[in-house]
């Protein structure tokens, strides 16, 4: 593992959350900053051969992938931009909660960045703006990742199952650098394309007449109803689920 890798993730992390306009939005957690990182070398191993970028161990822990070498670096990598730590008491946990929040001009530090490879930083970016510190949505997110779907608890993780079959450069290559003016003109290009989509999808969108409660439709809902066939009983007893389960293919859509 190269943990100054692992630390611009966390810093990059950290700097994308700070511009939200919602303030709680902007302080991260550790669960949320460890799973950033987790998409960052994901989106890293998609074309790299299945090799990350920080090359952190990573396993099935509970409800998500885990690693204690990334979670060891959460102090120092938000302590290295000075980034403002509070601590609150948890009734989850015995001890305090905690949350980081940096400067909202640590991303204008464009230098910095650069030593993230340009597509890491765009799925990193639109990652955290998009769950951001929504723990339950970003949770089922990475749950949901190919390398957790092709795992069972505890098993280490594999990004060879989110590798493409076209490797591009080799997994040390970082892409070229990319102006901060250049990456601001290609970010407003995408808003405008999705704020058109957008616009378009609300106009060709059908419009569905409300539904008339008469008797016609009372006798419809009772038929299908009936259709059904007998309510069904309660019971009650122990489920047991094989351990067969974790590699199901039913467990989520799979990929080659």
């Amino acid at each position: 593992m190269d943990p100054s890798k692992v630390d611009i993730l966390l810093q990059f992390a950290l700097a994308v959350a700070a511009q939200e306009d919602d303030f709680s939005v902007r302080e991260l957690g550790p669960i949320h900053l460890l799973k950033y990182v987790y998409l960052g070398d994901l989106a890293f191993a998609e074309t790299h051969g299945g090799a990350t970028f920080t090359g952190a161990p990573w396993q099935f822990y509970h409800f998500g992938p885990w690693s204690p070498e990334v979670h060891q670096r959460i102090d120092i990598a938000a302590s290295a931009v000075d980034a403002r730590v509070r601590r609150f008491e948890s009734q989850y946990r015995e001890q305090d909660a905690v949350r980081y929040s940096a400067s909202p001009n640590l991303l204008d530090d464009a230098f910095r960045w650069n030593a993230i490879p340009m597509g890491v930083r765009a799925a990193l970016k639109s990652a955290v703006r998009k769950y951001g510190s929504d723990t339950p949505d970003l949770l089922h997110h990475v749950y949901q990742t190919e390398p957790m779907l092709h795992a069972a608890p505890s098993e280490t993780l594999d990004f060879l199952t989110v590798a493409s079959s076209d490797r591009g450069s080799p997994a040390s290559a970082i892409d070229p650098p990319l102006g901060r003016k250049a990456e601001k003109r290609a970010e407003s290009i995408r808003e405008k394309i999705q704020a058109k989509l957008h616009a378009r999808r609300k106009l060709e969108a059908p419009t569905i007449p409300a539904p008339i409660y008469d008797e016609v439709y009372l006798k419809g809902m009772a038929w299908l109803d009936s259709l059904a066939g007998d309510p069904v009983v309660a019971e009650s007893g122990v489920l047991t689920i094989s351990d067969d389960v974790w590699k199901s293919s039913d467990r989520g859509p799979r990929h080659g």
